[in-house]
């Protein structure tokens, strides 16, 4: 058995079992589920403590970044990710190619990428989401 994260979310898993221990609630999931890794040591220090979360962006913005980030660890892949309608989960552009964003508080965004060798594409070129299973949380910013 292993634990994922450790804040308010964790994930723990055995041979095709998950248990997901949701604030309280036990969440029961079979199958895989997203991994979720940090592109650096701070942010992974942040998004694992809820006092610096709460620190760097606030109680209400920390509120919702940990919704999303329960949202990320118990979907099986990005493709899940487009029918919570609140996410809003997209691909960026231009000096973003390459990277997605889940809508937080407005204006803000929580960005990611695939964490995947080689990233999952369709035969037209573009990311197939339903094959991406792992990510990483680049930041959280107003790119707007």
């Amino acid at each position: 058995m292993s634990i994922l994260f450790t804040y308010h979310v964790n994930i723990l898993w055995g041979v095709g079992l998950i248990f997901v221990y949701l604030i309280g609630k036990v969440l029961y999931k079979e199958g895989p589920i997203m991994e979720v890794s940090f592109a650096t040591s701070k942010l992974h220090k942040i998004f694992n403590s809820e006092k610096k979360l709460r620190g760097e962006y606030g109680a209400q913005m920390a509120a919702i970044i940990q919704q999303r980030m329960n949202e990320l660890a118990i979907v099986e892949n990005l493709g899940v990710m487009r029918s919570i309608v609140g996410a809003n989960c997209h691909e960026l552009a231009q000096d973003r190619k390459g990277f997605l964003a889940v809508r937080l508080k407005h204006p803000y965004r929580l960005v990611f990428r695939p964490d995947q060798k080689p990233i999952p594409h369709k035969s037209d070129g573009g990311l197939d989401w339903d094959r991406v299973v792992s990510i990483e949380i680049t930041e959280v910013v107003d790119y707007h």
